[in-house]
């Protein structure tokens, strides 16, 4: 993020247009302000950079350095100092890239799991177009001289979901079309208030 300095003649030149001419205290105020703007620029800039690293560097113990840690304990929970529960959990996160879609929606569809697929259908009307045609357009649509456009695809959530699932059955979702991520991940569980409904 940056920004062009402004110079006193460029200022000079905008003012040039205006009814009221600015002091040249009004001018180096200005000039300030932009200083200041340009400052903040590079500082978020440095800000932004330092935040990608943390969060790389976050996701790296709670994804491999502390589970590699706490399971060769030979354990998979323990119990934290100030009251809070440290649990490792197995991870299982799914998509479809763009290219594999047909090949994906094809082996979903012959294993019986084509419900995943949601079918949406979309048709671009003029604002002008009355109500009524909105009320039967998914059946009239083509003799209205519309285009609709269809589409499919299977939400994030659901898939990762029945790839979680498939894998607790001992079942087999092929990997060369679906994109599966196994892993674990450390989690701090905060303990239970007293009194609380179980």
């Amino acid at each position: 993020m940056t920004t062009e300095p402004m110079s006193d003649d460029s200022l000079d030149d905008i003012f040039n247009d205006t009814k009221v001419a600015p002091t040249n205290q009004s001018i180096r105020e200005v000039s300030d302000m932009v200083e200041a703007m340009k400052k903040m620029a590079d500082e978020i800039d440095q800000m932004t950079v330092a935040l990608d690293m943390k969060v790389q560097t976050y996701r790296q113990m709670v994804e491999k350095t502390v589970p590699e840690a706490v399971l060769a304990l030979g354990v998979s929970a323990m119990p934290l100092a100030d009251g809070t529960e440290l649990k490792i959990e197995d991870v299982v996160q799914a998509s479809i890239k763009n290219d594999n879609k047909p090949a994906a929606y094809a082996w979903l569809i012959t294993n019986g799991y084509g419900d995943m697929i949601k079918k949406t259908v979309e048709v671009s009307l003029g604002r002008e177009a009355p109500q009524e045609n909105l009320e039967a357009i998914l059946k009239v649509a083509k003799d209205l001289g519309y285009l609709p456009e269809t589409a499919e695809k299977v939400e994030p959530a659901t898939l990762t979901a029945f790839v979680r699932r498939m894998y607790n059955e001992g079942k087999v979702v092929p990997k060369d079309i679906f994109t599966i991520f196994q892993g674990r991940k450390a989690v701090i569980k905060e303990p239970k208030k007293k009194g609380a409904k179980k």
